[in-house]
């Protein structure tokens, strides 16, 4: 999902969270308090973390949430870093391996509940919601109440498609994207969105309302979590997510 940059203002979440630096290489990791970097977004942009190459993507992508201070929300209570990795499960084998369609690999934690989840990841609700406004759009896509893997497109393979049509229209053991799913594809690779662009996530429906499902996207520079994105409506630079979880 590539456009243009030109004249754009750089992606950046609120001004006022407290963010971290790049985690790259993972060359000091310990269980001493978390470091705070107190800068804009664009200069601590979470880099993405291959599957492999060089690089240990479970310790990579339990760091980088960490550094969000999943470890101190009272639904999870680790005992630091080290009692936050402890938790983390190991890559299935099955996701390990590169997979062109689905090239992301990332790292979920839903425990501390979506709304609670946005606010330590920076993202804005728009509208705000509460855990219990965005439902599964059918039983297949209930995902795991812990720390989960899987695999994702990060959208860019339906762009510009209606988000009620990719609900149709996928391949068996491939899911389309879930507000769950969508928060943490971007906590690991905020490079998959920029100014105007979108990613659709209607395997999350509001409640009583299956005409709207949930998305993430830019505005103003500002990622933006909503609720409320027609599923009958096609946009350009916006793309419905898929993922699988084996």
């Amino acid at each position: 999902m590539k456009k243009s940059t030109k004249g754009m203002r750089p992606l950046t979440f609120p001004p006022n969270k407290v963010f971290f630096p790049v985690v790259s290489h993972l060359r000091v990791v310990g269980a001493h308090d978390n470091p705070i970097l107190e800068e804009p977004m664009e200069a601590a942009i979470l880099e993405p973390v291959p599957a492999s190459r060089g690089t240990d993507p479970r310790l990579a992508q339990a760091t980088r949430l960490w550094r969000y201070h999943f470890d101190r929300d009272p639904t999870v209570r680790a005992q630091g870093f080290t009692g936050y990795l402890k938790g983390t499960p190991q890559i299935p084998e099955s996701l390990i391996a590169e997979d062109s369609n689905l090239p992301f690999l990332a790292l979920a934690d839903p425990r501390p509940g979506i709304s609670q989840i946005c606010r330590l990841l920076g993202i804005y609700p728009t509208p705000k919601f509460a855990n219990h406004d965005l439902v599964p759009f059918d039983r297949h896509l209930e995902l795991p109440t812990g720390p989960f893997w899987f695999r994702h497109d990060g959208g860019c393979q339906n762009v510009g498609r209606c988000p009620d049509e990719c609900r149709d229209d996928h391949e068996p053991g491939i899911l389309i994207g879930t507000a769950m799913v969508g928060l943490f594809a971007i906590a690991h690779d905020q490079h998959l969105l920029e100014e105007g662009m979108g990613i659709d996530l209607p395997g999350s429906k509001r409640l009583g309302i299956p005409s709207h499902c949930a998305c993430v996207m830019v505005v103003e520079g500002v990622v933006r979590m909503g609720t409320q994105r027609e599923v009958g409506v096609a946009l350009p630079y916006w793309g419905t997510l898929r993922f699988r979880l084996q």
